[in-house]
C-alpha cells in the first residue's frame, strides 16, 4: 500500500494483495491491485477502495508512527482489524516469497495425506478374510 497526501489530509494511493491461487493453474498466488482515496486527520484514517476485491468499500482506522491499522469489513458482516507496518518493496517481495513457500508446503502435506488415505483402504481390504 502506498499513497500521497495533498497536504490537507486528502489521500490518493494504491494497494496490492496476494492470496492463494485456488484455480490450480499458473502461479501459487493471485495478486489484486486497486486504487483508493481517503483522508488522514490527527492519526485517524479513512480509506475508500475502488474495486478492491470487486467492491467499493470504506475502511476506517488509525495511523500511529509506522503502524497502520484498518478495520476491514468481512464477508460475514463482521469487521476485522488488519495491521500494516511501513516497509520497502523488497520487504513485500520477501513476504510474498515466504507465502509461496508456505502454500507449497501446505499443498505437499495435503497431497501426502490424500495419498496415505487412499492407500489405507487397499491395505484394509487386503487384510480382510
Amino acid at each position: 500500500m502506498s499513497w500521497t497526501d495533498d497536504g490537507d489530509g486528502h489521500l490518493a494511493g494504491s494497494l496490492q494483495s496476494a492470496t492463494p491461487n485456488t484455480e490450480g493453474t499458473g502461479d501459487l498466488v493471485k495478486t489484486v491491485n486497486a486504487s483508493f482515496t481517503g483522508t488522514l486527520h490527527d492519526g485517524q484514517i479513512s480509506i475508500v477502495t475502488h474495486g478492491f476485491l470487486g467492491d467499493t468499500s470504506t475502511w476506517p482506522g488509525s495511523l500511529s508512527g509506522d503502524t497502520l491499522t484498518l478495520n476491514i469489513p468481512q464477508q460475514d458482516g463482521s469487521i476485522a482489524p488488519a495491521t500494516f507496518a511501513r516497509g520497502k518493496v523488497s520487504d513485500y517481495n520477501s513476504a510474498v516469497s515466504a507465502f509461496k513457500d508456505q502454500i507449497t508446503q501446505e499443498r505437499d502435506q495435503a497431497a501426502a495425506a490424500a495419498a496415505s488415505a487412499a492407500a489405507q483402504p487397499e491395505s484394509a481390504a487386503a487384510a480382510a478374510p
